[in-house]
């Protein structure tokens, strides 16, 4: 998403948006943060 012109808020934004679309809205997943990063994660990557 980076390479995209995406900043880090908007990065996690997109990627939390799709991760909740695709596995709609499961808790389990949305709580483990191999799948779902913190936020402070994202804007360790760029």
């Amino acid at each position: 998403l980076f390479n995209a012109g995406h900043t880090p808020a908007s990065a996690y934004n997109t990627y939390m948006e799709e991760i909740q679309l695709k596995y709609d809205n499961n808790e389990v997943v949305l709580a483990d943060r191999a799948i779902c990063p913190h936020k402070h994660d994202i804007y360790n990557l760029q």
